[in-house]
């Protein structure tokens, strides 16, 4: 007989997740879990069925997350939902902010470079025809806010991944000054009154736990 489980569930909009633990060396409590989610999911779908709403299997991502040695234990591949099997995937996004099977930020930091080097190129081309508070408005937008945005995950990061992230406020800085990729970031970064990424991460758990 399989034990009922009940996954916990996070709803923000449109964007519903559930999540639900299991033991990853253990067959029948995978089992327990996955039937649990596909009950859940299938009562889920009914309910939206009759207010005549629509669950996007498309767009339904499944991720098992947990420490390598733990996922090296997982034999789950696939759940079933509706009539679509949706297979494992090595990451998935939660409100802005993209997780990886291990837990980390390995995955949401070259998406955020990547992301925040085109708004950099597109200022850039037109740099020459803005002032200078219109340019650090649309940096502050565009490049400084999503630098902030869930900064306090970055907490622990390597030293390596946060100087990808402080690349691009140092490319912001001297984008925003109309200085030379060769001059010194640290008197600009002072100029502007902003901390540098590391230093905006402590910034933002103190101020957390000031508000607590």
């Amino acid at each position: 007989m399989v034990k009922t489980c009940v996954p916990i569930a996070h709803a923000y909009a449109d964007d519903s997740q559930l999540y639900l633990s299991f033991q990853p060396d253990n067959e029948l409590s995978e089992t327990q879990a996955i039937t649990s989610m596909e009950r859940c999911i299938k009562a889920v779908r009914a309910s939206m069925l009759k207010d005549k709403l629509k669950l996007n299997e498309e767009k339904t991502e499944f991720l098992v997350m947990g420490i390598r040695q733990q996922l090296d234990k997982v034999s789950l591949d696939e759940m079933t939902i509706g009539y679509t099997k949706v297979k494992t995937t090595t990451s998935a996004r939660s409100l802005g902010v993209w997780f990886d099977h291990n837990m980390q930020l390995h995955t949401n930091i070259p998406k955020m470079y990547a992301m925040v080097r085109i708004y950099l190129y597109n200022i850039r081309r037109i740099r020459k025809h803005l002032t200078y508070e219109l340019t650090r408005a649309l940096t502050r937008a565009t490049i400084i806010a999503p630098l902030d945005y869930c900064n306090s995950l970055l907490y622990g990061c390597s030293d390596g991944q946060i100087k990808i992230l402080q690349r691009l406020q140092n490319m912001a800085a001297r984008l925003l000054c109309n200085s030379t990729r060769f001059c010194r970031i640290t008197p600009l970064l002072f100029k502007l009154h902003w901390l540098p990424v590391k230093l905006r991460t402590k910034y933002k758990m103190l101020l957390n736990a000031y508000k607590v």
